[in-house]
């Protein structure tokens, strides 16, 4: 039994909508689970569902897939407010695990990045602009992102001293429909002792919004 993004397969991936047999099991919007990885999972576990129950009805299949979230500070999904989603992906430490979140996404994003330097280079991440409206910078990375970002020809770019401050910004930068993805591409250390320090400020930030 074969799954994927190639409609001869029995379960694939469609117009941001994930098929069984021709039949629509669950739009991708529903999902709370977010990344490739896991919509893959997602399509593996309705094969094994399909051939166990094949009876099962559609709608509690998506409505179960629904109820699951990723792990805590792991493209987690925070809340959505004012038709904005808030994204914590605090456990992002460096340039390929943000270029990663964003590809995981569908929504138009808002970027904030930043945090202590690893003396890495962020060109990767400005490879993945085509989904990206803005990019908020903060932490002690946050000028040398900035000249990358110049230097790449992304211009839609804001600098912010304080983390606090950078998702204000990104809130009110952010039109109803996208998505706010905390996504730092650094280490904490600047400013936290750890990324799950990290993690819990910005949600505690975004709930106090």
């Amino acid at each position: 039994l074969y799954f994927g993004s190639n409609s001869d397969c029995l379960c694939y991936l469609k117009n941001n909508c994930i098929y069984y047999g021709g039949e629509i099991i669950c739009s991708t919007e529903k999902l709370l689970l977010l990344g490739k990885h896991n919509l893959y999972n997602i399509m593996a576990a309705i094969l094994s569902v399909k051939t166990l129950l094949p009876d099962m009805d559609n709608s509690i299949i998506c409505e179960i897939l629904s109820s699951f979230k990723n792990g805590e500070h792991r493209l987690e999904y925070v809340c959505e407010k004012s038709g904005i989603v808030f994204i914590n992906d605090s456990k992002s430490t460096n340039p390929a695990s943000t270029s990663a979140a964003i590809d995981s996404l569908f929504y138009p994003i808002t970027l904030i990045l930043g945090g202590s330097d690893k003396n890495t280079d962020f060109d990767e991440i400005f490879l993945h602009t085509e989904k990206i409206n803005k990019i908020i910078v903060t932490g002690d990375t946050k000028n040398k992102i900035f000249a990358t970002a110049i230097n790449h020809g992304f211009y839609n770019v804001m600098i912010k001293d304080k983390l606090e401050d950078a998702i204000i910004a990104a809130y009110k930068n952010t039109a109803p429909g996208g998505v706010v993805l905390f996504s730092p591409g650094c280490a904490s250390f600047d400013s936290f002792n750890n990324y799950e320090e990290r993690g819990n400020f910005f949600k505690r930030a975004v709930y106090s919004i």
